[in-house]
């Protein structure tokens, strides 16, 4: 799975284990997964769970694929696109509003890079938002 960090998928699992009262042995046996060992790899962010597996961990922890792959991940596209589009405006012309690169507003709106403070102030001030909201904390504006 190209584009998947690791690092956060493994944490995820383990927190989602451990809030389960579940060993690794128990995870392992639940999905299939050979051994202790295994999950362990997947914890640790060494390896990603095979499509089969990642199913298996999302119905046995009662979250979606998405939820697992996308852990760790801030994702301002919906909000960051939400508004652009809200104010009827292209990425090109939000670049020029706020002064900040198409490039960056890009990635940020397709998850691949996350703003910095000033970035985030900027954008928060250009639409009239919070931070919170901005980031998806909060719902008020």
């Amino acid at each position: 799975m190209n584009g998947v960090n690791k690092k956060a998928l493994g944490n995820k699992i383990r927190t989602l284990r451990i809030e389960n009262h579940w060993t690794m042995n128990d995870l392992a046996q639940f999905v299939g997964a050979g051994s202790k060992s295994t999950v362990n790899s997947w914890e640790r962010g060494q390896s990603v769970p095979s499509m089969d597996k990642l199913n298996k961990l999302a119905t046995l922890f009662q979250v979606s694929c998405d939820e697992l792959i996308n852990a760790g991940k801030v994702n301002y596209l919906a909000r960051l696109e939400e508004l652009r589009k809200s104010k009827g405006i292209t990425q090109r012309e939000l670049s020029r509003e706020t002064e900040m690169s198409f490039q960056s507003i890009s990635f940020y709106e397709r998850g691949e890079r996350e703003p910095g403070v000033k970035a985030l102030i900027n954008l928060a001030d250009y639409f009239n938002v919070s931070i919170d909201y901005l980031v998806g904390r909060s719902d008020e504006r």
